[in-house]
């Protein structure tokens, strides 16, 4: 069955008819619902299996700048404290065969001061495919996938710089996911994968040939860990004016990190290529209160070919990091070909680096210079590395890399 739907008019709310063609549509057993030219003004909609939606590249759907549009039975945040982002303009549950292709997607996410919706929220999905879209402005997150499985995503263009924890794609304990040939520039991560479940594991990712720029990292893989994350590829792909790390790789909740691959990368302007990080760290919504019993562990990450410049800008911490807590140890960890450029300029003296320990790990828990200009490892068992250069503009006293 398809259906084509005009626009209205910017102040004309419009969730009443795109919910009922998009009913229409599974009713009859899918089909396609055709947007022509135009702005589409909604609140919170809900997708059907077997449903498409196909946008003209001139159509807007328009999330509604009242927060009374959205509902408030489209699931949750699955990080604690985070309550503030439960609600969604477009939520998907158990659905099969969904497609969305063109068109832009404005959240209006400025105008939100309170309670900040995200735009897409897919729960238990299977074969979702996500093409040419643009998606602008969320008053947070842009995309949180929780659970799904088969998901491709290519040549999309998200820009969230509307307000805070404006991520771009998060995969919340997925399978089978691809994301190629897509730009992002964002306020937060660029890219999540992440796994808040026991019971499924996040495992066959697949990132290549994408441009990611943000106020924070470019990728991050974990620190929402509870189930195991998996066989995670990313390549050639370009970092740009990246406030935190370009990469990001975090067990904090007792989950086991492994089979990592991250090659042929460029990073310009970056305050970090990496920053690998193992400690213990509540962020489920589900087991906030719960301790941690379980051991933390990272094992077989693999960075290579990375050619990397930092800010010139000596107060800015830029040293790439590998570090474990106490008695949790990163393991088989190989370093091949990277090229660094540092500003350099440090009259480090020595101290005590302190442990993460029950915090959150992030590039500020690292205050002051670390004893190394291009690399600082701490409790790793199994570190190899070759072909690693790091050039600094200005004279540094400290050693290039420092292992402990």
């Amino acid at each position: 069955m398809d259906i084509n739907l005009k626009a209205k008019g910017n102040s004309v709310l419009r969730t009443k008819d795109i919910q009922q063609a998009i009913d229409a549509c599974s009713h009859n057993g899918g089909g396609h619902i055709y947007f022509e030219a135009g702005v589409y003004p909604i609140g919170t909609i809900y997708l059907k299996s077997n449903v498409h939606l196909r946008l003209d590249n001139r159509t807007i759907i328009q999330g509604s700048a009242s927060i009374n549009d959205y509902t408030q039975d489209t699931h949750k945040q699955m990080y604690r404290n985070e309550t503030h982002m439960d609600r969604c303009l477009i939520f998907a549950k158990d659905c099969k065969h969904i497609s969305i292709v063109g068109g832009v997607f404005d959240g209006q996410g400025e105008t939100f001061k309170g309670d900040r919706p995200m735009m897409f929220r897919y729960l238990g999905c299977e074969d979702i495919r996500i093409e040419e879209v643009k998606m602008i402005n969320p008053a947070s997150w842009t995309n949180a996938f929780i659970q799904c499985k088969h998901i491709r995503i290519s040549h999309i263009d998200i820009h969230s710089r509307a307000n805070k924890n404006g991520d771009g794609l998060d995969f919340d304990a997925c399978e089978n996911v691809f994301v190629h040939h897509s730009t992002f520039n964002c306020s937060d991560d660029c890219i999540c994968v992440q796994n808040s479940s026991t019971s499924h594991a996040c495992a066959n990712i697949f990132i290549d040939h994408n441009v990611f720029e943000s106020k924070w990292a470019g990728i991050r893989i974990g620190l929402l860990s509870t189930g195991v994350i998996e066989h995670v590829f990313v390549s050639n792909c370009s970092f740009k004016n990246i406030a935190c790390s370009g990469l990001k790789i975090q067990s904090s909740e007792g989950a086991l990190i492994h089979h990592i691959h991250c090659s042929h990368l460029s990073m310009d302007k970056v305050r970090r290529p990496f920053f690998i990080t193992l400690n213990h760290y509540r962020e489920n919504v589900n087991y906030a209160d719960e301790p941690i019993n379980t051991k933390s562990q990272l094992s077989r990450i693999t960075v290579s070919d990375i050619y990397a410049t930092t800010f010139d800008n000596n107060a800015l911490p830029n040293c790439m990091i590998i570090d474990a807590e106490p008695g949790n140890t990163i393991e088989d960890i190989v370093l091949r070909n990277i090229h660094y450029t540092v500003y350099g300029n440090s009259t480090y003296e020595e101290r005590q680096i302190p442990y993460l320990g029950h915090t959150r790990a992030e590039a500020y828990t690292y205050e002051g210079d670390l004893p190394a200009s291009g690399l600082f490892a701490r409790n790793v068992k199994g570190l190899h590395y070759e072909g690693i250069k790091i050039n600094t503009k200005q004279k540094d006293c400290r050693k290039e890399i420092v292992q402990v």
